[in-house]
């Protein structure tokens, strides 16, 4: 059920990893921490065995819909509102934790909440989205079509681009090189300074002290008294970090490998963007040893920096061999981002 560190123990930071963001991984990887789920295709209690998503997920049941979805609804309300979708071929792609997602020709997605909590994020993603695309290196679903309430149905709804490829969670890129630096360079267009009135989460983005309640409540969960000895320690060495320094910057706020696409072995779309959110890019990083960790072999490294190259300050390969960690970007005017040396 534990993900295990590459060290085989918890403790001794290899030299070039940044603190802040190597405590992040440990306590991601240290069991039953943080529920993970995928809002628009549920997580399967079993990923394939030897993939590189081996971190504990705790899968929760599934919310009911509060409201009934269907294709039938889907055809109705594109009749109402976008006549000229109305005669493509509909089939249900998805009914997950918030949204039903339904295919429409070739090329869109209807995404549809199915609860009223969901319904905001569908909304963020409408307001926000679009304008943050453009410079994005990799696809992003950007709603093209706004849907409003109607036919019944109580809430806003998207049509979005249809983007080819599979989940990261079953598909794995080719080259995990080349996976870190397109998330990389995608991290680093994307951790922008965001506006005042950009959405703030009330658990992602924020200190990890924040999270204290959760994870408190989510180690009983952990049979092996050791193990849950082992991820207290963690947690109480992770909550010392200091806290991002930085203006809040934009975020996908739950980048893991069920939301990342991989198309014919490249990572080709990151997807769900419900959580978007301003605050610490720290939370956006963890992805690297969601998705990578597996597959960084001996002379490969990644930490914290702008992309492709990793800015002097977080080499952090001192004389004396101590891991002497930095604050990533503080005072340098470099944005977080994930880099690959080989």
């Amino acid at each position: 059920m534990l993900g295990r560190l590459n060290q085989g123990r918890c403790g001794g930071r290899p030299p070039g990893f940044d603190r802040r963001i190597y405590q992040f991984r440990n306590v991601v990887e240290r069991g039953c921490l943080f529920e993970t789920k995928n809002r628009d295709a549920l997580v399967e209690p079993a990923l394939p065995a030897g993939r590189f998503w081996d971190c504990a997920v705790n899968v929760t049941s599934m919310p009911a819909a509060e409201v009934h979805v269907s294709p039938r609804l889907v055809q109705r309300l594109l009749a109402d509102q976008h006549p000229e979708l109305a005669g493509l071929g509909i089939e249900v792609l998805a009914n997950g934790w918030d949204n039903m997602v339904c295919r429409v020709g070739d090329d869109h997605l209807v995404r549809l909440p199915r609860r009223a909590v969901s319904a905001g994020f569908v909304l963020n993603e409408q307001r926000w989205l679009p304008g943050l695309a453009g410079p994005l290196p990799l696809s992003v679903p950007a709603p093209v079509r706004v849907g409003l309430p109607g036919c019944g149905y109580p809430w806003a709804w998207s049509v979005v681009p249809f983007l080819p490829g599979e989940i990261a969670a079953r598909t794995q890129p080719a080259d995990p090189g080349e996976a870190a630096t397109a998330l990389g360079e995608f991290l680093a267009a994307l951790h922008l300074p965001a506006p005042a009135d950009a959405p703030v989460s009330p658990s992602r983005g924020i200190p990890l002290v924040g999270r204290a309640a959760g994870v408190m409540s989510r180690l009983p969960h952990l049979d092996d008294a050791s193990e849950r000895a082992v991820a207290m320690r963690v947690w109480e060495t992770a909550v010392t970090a200091p806290e991002w320094g930085g203006p809040p910057v934009w975020l996908h706020g739950d980048l893991h490998p069920a939301n990342i696409l991989v198309d014919r072995g490249r990572v080709g779309a990151v997807i769900d963007f419900g959580d978007i959110t301003a605050g610490d890019p720290a939370t956006d990083l963890a992805v690297a040893w969601m998705l990578l960790r597996r597959n960084l072999g001996a002379g490969t490294r990644v930490g914290a920096g702008p992309c492709p190259g990793l800015p002097d300050p977080l080499r952090r390969q001192p004389a004396d061999g101590r891991d002497r960690p930095p604050d990533p970007g503080r005072g340098t005017g470099r944005r977080p981002g994930i880099a690959v040396r080989r």
